[in-house]
């Protein structure tokens, strides 16, 4: 098992368990390690998620439109749910 704070631990993510203890981690590392982030406000971090994507075209053959449907969903739920 790979740190959480190393870019190989994103290939080992494999299940929504899995993906739940890397936002968990996330949202820790915000707090504990703030000045590692370049994003720290939402805009930012938003915009950043988007130039990421558009930079990244393997994620579009990676992965099907369910997927980016559900990750759609993932971001709409943060603005919205309690």
């Amino acid at each position: 098992m790979f740190k959480f704070d190393d870019e190989r631990f994103l290939e080992t993510i494999e299940t929504k368990e899995d993906f739940l203890t890397f936002l968990e981690w996330m949202a820790k590392d915000f707090w504990d390690d703030m000045d590692s982030w370049q994003n720290r406000d939402m805009d930012r971090y938003l915009r950043s998620i988007a130039s990421w994507l558009e930079d990244s075209p393997q994620m579009s053959v990676k992965e099907g439109a369910k997927f980016w449907q559900s990750v759609a969903h993932m971001f709409y739920a943060g603005k919205i749910y309690e």
